[in-house]
């Protein structure tokens, strides 16, 4: 059974939703819990396995970003992939989520700032997941390139500019904004799920995603009926 099917008749595509694929996605956004152990960086943790995903062999990177006295508050993986997605070869990222107090100021700087996103001049996100995204991204962007993914900016000849994104709580918070710029640097954001994420910025910055993803490609915020958040 094919992961993404999309209607001929329709105006518009549909993508439904395919539990197989929100499952795996929930493997690759628990392994982020993992931390930067060994059995994470050679695909052997238990979520690993049942994300039934093929990693290119040593291609998988951690990001860490240090916050107040937490060596790794923020982490990060990366790694390219060939096969399992039917939008072609690429690189996932998954984005942890909060497990430190470092994590929980930043869930709590909550009022919204103006964001430096080209074409959404208006938009304002959410203080601290912001900060997050912006003192990773060149990390990011450095790592994606290292492993062989690179985007239509820096490569305008790239076939492997696909981004597969996920991530729960603060780190789905996170992933949402990196795929709003990653997409602006020239990568390709195809099937993306996101795990009980927060509210991460104001209408216009909704608007402006929507108009980006909405309908184009199957992105999914998945949540419990009876989460707070």
């Amino acid at each position: 059974v094919p992961w993404i099917a999309c209607s001929d008749s329709a105006p518009t595509p549909v993508f439904p939703y395919i539990p197989s694929a929100g499952r795996a996605f929930a493997a690759l956004a628990q392994a982020a819990y993992c931390g930067p152990v060994e059995r994470l960086r050679n695909w052997t943790c238990g979520p690993c396995r049942r994300a039934g995903i093929q990693i290119v062999p040593g291609s998988i990177r951690f990001i860490e970003e240090g916050e107040l006295w937490n060596r790794n508050a923020t982490f990060i993986y990366l790694a390219r992939v060939t096969t399992g997605f039917p939008q072609g070869d690429g690189c996932i990222l998954s984005f942890r989520g909060s497990t430190n107090a470092a994590n929980w100021v930043k869930d709590l700087q909550g009022w919204r700032e103006m964001a430096d996103f080209s074409g959404c001049p208006k938009c304002r996100v959410e203080a601290g997941f912001y900060s997050i995204w912006k003192r990773v991204e060149e990390k990011v962007l450095a790592h994606l390139s290292e492993v062989g993914c690179e985007s239509a900016e820096a490569n305008a000849t790239s076939s492997s500019n696909n981004l597969y994104l996920t991530g729960h709580s603060m780190g789905s918070a996170v992933s949402n904004l990196a795929m709003f710029m990653l997409e602006k640097r020239g990568y390709k954001v195809q099937l993306s799920f996101n795990f009980e994420s927060p509210r991460v910025g104001d209408a216009v910055y909704a608007e402006s995603f929507k108009a980006r993803f909405g309908r184009k490609i199957p992105v999914y915020r998945i949540t419990h009926a009876m989460d707070p958040v």
